[in-house]
Parts: C-alpha cells; sequence; structure tokens
C-alpha cells in the first residue's frame, strides 16, 4: 500500500471518549533499517486577530528500530488550527536525508487509509515524505 520506507500518521487515539479525544501524530519506519538518529522540526502559522502567528520547535527522538513507531504528539480533536509542516532528518548507515511531511489546517484534503496501516494496524490519515520543499 505505501511503498516507501517512512512515513507520517495522524490517528484516532480516544474515539471513543469524545471530551478527550485527541490524535496521535506518529512517525513510521516500515523498512528493515534501524534509523541510528531521528531528528524533526515542526513548524506552522495561524492568524489570530488578523496578524500570523509563527511557531517552530525541534526534538531529538534518538534511534528507531525497523518496523517500528514512534509516537512524536498528541493534538486535540479540534487541533489542527493550521497547517504544519513536519521536517524529519533520518541518519542510516552514516547517511542524513531530509523528509518534509506537510499536514494541512483540519486535515483538509489529507489521504485517509480505507485498510489498516502498515506497522500500527490501524486506519488513519497518511503522509507521505518530500525531499525537498
Amino acid at each position: 500500500m505505501i511503498d516507501q520506507p517512512w512515513f507520517l500518521a495522524v490517528l484516532d487515539t480516544r474515539p471513543s471518549e469524545f471530551e478527550d479525544y485527541h490524535y496521535s501524530v506518529c512517525f513510521i519506519n516500515q523498512s528493515d533499517t534501524v534509523i541510528d538518529q531521528l531528528t524533526y522540526t515542526v513548524s506552522g502559522q495561524i492568524k489570530a486577530y488578523h496578524h500570523p502567528i509563527s511557531a517552530e520547535e525541534t526534538r531529538e527522538l534518538g534511534e528507531l528500530k525497523p518496523h517500528y513507531v514512534v509516537e512524536i504528539e498528541h493534538v486535540p480533536k479540534k487541533g489542527f488550527i493550521g497547517d504544519l509542516t513536519y521536517s524529519f532528518d533520518i541518519t542510516t548507515e552514516g547517511k542524513k536525508e531530509t523528509l518534509h511531511f506537510f499536514i494541512p489546517k483540519q486535515l483538509t484534503g489529507a489521504a485517509f487509509s480505507l485498510y489498516d496501516l502498515p506497522i500500527v494496524h490501524q486506519r488513519g490519515y497518511f503522509f507521505l515524505g518530500e525531499p525537498n520543499f
């Protein structure tokens, strides 16, 4: 279904608990290779009181095993109030690669899987990385 070694997914974490309903943003390594170092930066912009507000945060996640998922953050049900870009630096076997994943405001137009996603074994939104933005 997804032929790239790495992808980003937004999954329902508590669909039965409406008040505490959150999404989990997850990075999935479906390759046979260990990621030696995984770092990401999330950035976005919203409008508040007719003024743009930008934010950016970087986190270092360390090593990620093959066929493994790492949950990078929880987002409230109505939390995707602006477009977000996740930029991942992925180091494997001494090579560094950067991939960018774009999550649109309110997940509008995002691809939703009809079948369970690899590794996480549940349905959700999935995003493929772009090497250049």
